[in-house]
């Protein structure tokens, strides 16, 4: 019995959580090394006190404003009347201030013992504060990215290097395929091409194997939107790393003006070399550094050189 005893009594010393335990009266029995130091508290303060006293003392402010003193001796003396209670056997979460002003998350569940003279309440707590800052942060992370990468003006899209599946979209892309969230999850890029055909599915897969390989692309692509309208796009696909995990990003931009003037900006100049070609007066242009870089036909007669001896400085 006491070789049992003392191996009891080593395993609650040497707990990393909260051991914590009362009479049938709600005196504390039991405070063990952890719960001494995440509450400031030591063994000594607290021994035979009423638990809902102590409990009381370490709640924030906003606690104490909630529920006071004999509210919280009631809650508990029904539970060591009766060994039932609605909180017993629950998973819980709290925030407890200590004397030092630093307050701790605590995850913790409560249970009865029965005895020959009553219940008592014992309690097993955990310091999840560190747990809880990091998942805050983590969460707060999460928002930034969501806000910048929907904040970007350029349609972005994550992919699976693997098959090539969206596995992220920004709102951008959504807007500009016209698309849902969750469509857009249901496809791959190479569905939002005007070649739709298996070649183009393996034009696609040869590409990302690039990208993954040897890094960054940036290519020139008919898209197509949800509606069927096409439309010229500008990508650039890169290599990330997301959550451990080796990622394809597609940043992507409408260039349709831009072709469209490129096109136009190439028929005026075949209208241009049309009408110089056909004209009686002779025409020659220069650089800056007045090499000769254009003869039409009537200056080729007049000089006697072909455009061709010209350039060669002829």
């Amino acid at each position: 019995m006491r070789e049992s005893e003392h191996k009891l009594r080593s395993v609650i010393d040497h707990s990393s959580d909260m051991i914590i335990l009362t009479d049938e009266s709600g005196a504390i029995i039991e405070w063990n090394a952890s719960a001494a130091t995440t509450t400031g508290l030591q063994r000594e303060e607290v021994l035979n006190r009423p638990i809902w006293e102590v409990q009381t003392e370490l709640g924030t402010p906003e606690r104490r404003a909630l529920i006071s003193l004999e509210e919280t001796r009631q809650m508990i003396q029904q539970a060591l009347d009766t060994g039932h209670a609605s909180w017993l056997g629950q998973l819980s979460e709290s925030t407890i201030q200590r004397r030092d002003g630093v307050q701790r998350t605590l995850q913790s569940i409560e249970f009865a013992i029965q005895t020959e003279r009553g219940h008592r309440i014992g309690s097993v707590m955990r310091d999840v504060t560190d747990y809880q800052q990091a998942k805050a942060a983590l969460l707060q992370s999460e928002r930034n990215y969501r806000e910048i990468f929907n904040a970007s003006s350029d349609a972005i899209f994550i992919q699976d290097a693997q098959n090539g599946a969206i596995l992220d979209a920004n709102q951008t892309a959504l807007d500009l395929f016209v698309c849902s969230y969750g469509e857009a999850l249901q496809m791959s890029l190479a569905d939002f091409s005007m070649n739709t055909g298996p070649e183009n599915q393996a034009v696609m897969q040869r590409t990302i194997k690039e990208v993954m390989q040897n890094g960054p692309l940036r290519i020139e692509w008919l898209a197509r939107k949800k509606n069927g309208e096409s439309f010229w796009a500008e990508l650039a696909l890169s290599k990330v790393e997301l959550g451990g995990q080796s990622r394809l990003q597609v940043a992507l931009r409408d260039i349709s003006q831009r072709k469209q003037t490129e096109k136009e900006l190439f028929a005026e100049k075949e209208r241009a070399q049309v009408t110089l070609h056909s004209i009686g007066d002779a025409v020659i242009t220069t650089d800056a550094q007045a090499q000769v870089e254009y003869l039409n036909p009537a200056a080729e007669m007049l000089t006697g050189w072909t455009m061709a001896d010209a350039r060669a400085g002829c």
